[in-house]
């Protein structure tokens, strides 16, 4: 990590200040660099994850750690967490 910084780009602020703007440039070993920008707009930001995408990602990532059951469990307490009184059952299934 100690050869990465980050930078705020005040170009990119001050074009489009509600986007998000990145730049990445990395330097290769061969004296090589290697540049790439990507830009989300407020439009993209707002647009929310489609909720059968955050399953997938929360079941990839939890394999290994979680059955199936308390995958099912977790992902239908938290769809469900403004009807929640109390938070004992999802502590418990996150074995915190």
């Amino acid at each position: 990590m100690d050869k990465i910084t980050i930078e705020l780009n005040e170009k990119f602020n001050a074009v489009a200040p509600e986007d998000r703007n990145c730049r990445i440039t990395a330097a290769l070993s061969s004296g090589r660099e290697v540049k790439a920008e990507k830009c989300h707009t407020r439009q993209y930001s707002e647009r929310p994850i489609p909720k059968h995408l955050v399953e997938e990602k929360f079941r990839k990532i939890t394999a290994n750690t979680l059955s199936t059951k308390s995958q099912d469990e977790l992902i239908d307490i938290v769809w469900h967490l403004d009807e929640q009184e109390q938070i004992d059952q999802l502590v418990t299934l996150t074995g915190v």
